[in-house]
């Protein structure tokens, strides 16, 4: 299986470049490349608005890859579990899936009261997290969540 991986710049807490850039340059590498998956880390698109177009854009190049974006801003508001970020696929067929909010834990969460309820969160959770790419079975993890893991 062909895997691309892309990652973009975060200044402080907040992106290098606009999430209509973020778009274009998703896009523009599955038309050049062509990657079954791509793997977009961090925050892929800054809105749900920006996840919509991506997913537009992936179809009028006619794009059969399998992308996996973290939308930024899903929720307003403070961090949290779950968190305001959200991981989505956009599949072979163009069509978004949620795989849901992140549960994000620092280390020192799982030391505190609320470690039991982090950890069954995310178990309740990690179904949905379950794609498919061509034949392959696979499953997204995000950040914090492997503190939890």
């Amino acid at each position: 299986m062909k895997i691309a991986t892309l990652s973009f710049e975060l200044r402080n807490t907040e992106m290098a470049l606009t999430g209509e850039q973020r778009v274009e340059i998703i896009t523009d590498i599955i038309k050049k490349h062509k990657p079954e998956l791509l793997l977009c880390a961090g925050w892929a698109v800054e809105t749900d608005q920006d996840l919509v177009n991506l997913a537009s854009k992936c179809k009028s190049v006619g794009s059969t890859t399998t992308t996996l974006v973290e939308v930024k801003h899903a929720l307003k508001g403070n961090h949290g579990f779950p968190s305001s970020h959200k991981m989505n696929v956009i599949t072979d067929s163009n069509s978004i899936v949620e795989l849901g909010r992140q549960y994000f834990a620092s280390s020192g969460e799982l030391n505190s009261d609320n470690a039991e309820e982090l950890v069954r969160n995310l178990e309740n959770n990690i179904k949905n997290r379950m794609f498919k790419v061509n034949e392959y079975n696979c499953i997204a993890l995000c950040c914090g969540e492997l503190n939890i893991i």
